[in-house]
């Protein structure tokens, strides 16, 4: 393994550091393009339970279960996608919608513009299903209306919450950037090399060069 010379690990510090503003306009161009969410969140879907699904009908439970194991390789998308099919399998079931209810939900808390409002809408349409369905009783009703005017209201806050990502994600931005300057100016190499340049200065102006 060959060793750099001084001079040759001189110049590429010099160069990370030309690089440091570089650095900051991706991170705020970034976090303007894509805001994060302010906390983070981990998907907690209730599945339905073994005796559910062997009653489930044999489309709709292969859907259900391709479904599952999206969700554990985190491929809500296609997850999404066979549960929607399973639902197709079996309309009635009012459990099976709830389980699409939960992941649209996330996702609608998760992602952004008109993704998020496209998954509110999804989880909202679910839910009017689930609220119509005659299986329910008068509690469990209540539930799925309270359900629906909560979503409802996250669909209308998406711009401000979207803003509000935005404005916490260019706080980080800037933290880190302070972070790598202060790191810059205190960067003991550094300090070392401007204090030999400056007593090589003095001697060369003591000894008349």
């Amino acid at each position: 393994m060959s060793i750099e010379s001084p001079r040759s690990f001189d110049n590429t510090m010099h160069s990370k550091h030309r690089r440091y503003p570089i650095v900051l306009i991706f991170l705020i161009a970034t976090v303007s393009l894509f805001p994060f969410p302010t906390t983070a969140r981990q998907l907690d879907l209730e599945p339905l339970p073994p005796q559910r699904v062997d009653k489930l009908s044999e489309e709709a439970r292969k859907s259900y279960e391709k479904g599952m194991a999206a969700i554990d390789r985190i491929n809500y998308n296609l997850a999404k996608e066979h549960f929607t099919r399973a639902i197709e399998g079996d309309p009635d079931n009012v459990r099976l919608r709830f389980v699409l209810v939960q992941l649209a939900h996330y996702l609608g808390d998760t992602r952004k513009g008109t993704k998020s409002i496209e998954f509110y809408d999804l989880a909202n349409a679910n839910l009017k299903k689930i609220f119509e369905s005659p299986h329910l009783n008068a509690r469990e009703k209540r539930k799925a209306k309270a359900a629906i005017e909560m979503v409802r209201k996250k669909r209308q806050s998406v711009p401000e919450r979207d803003e509000k990502r935005r404005q916490h994600g260019l706080e980080i931005a800037k933290l880190y950037a302070k972070e790598i300057f202060s790191g810059r100016e205190e960067d003991p190499g550094r300090k070392k090399r401007k204090e030999k340049k400056k007593k090589s200065e003095f001697i060369r102006a003591q000894s008349g060069e």
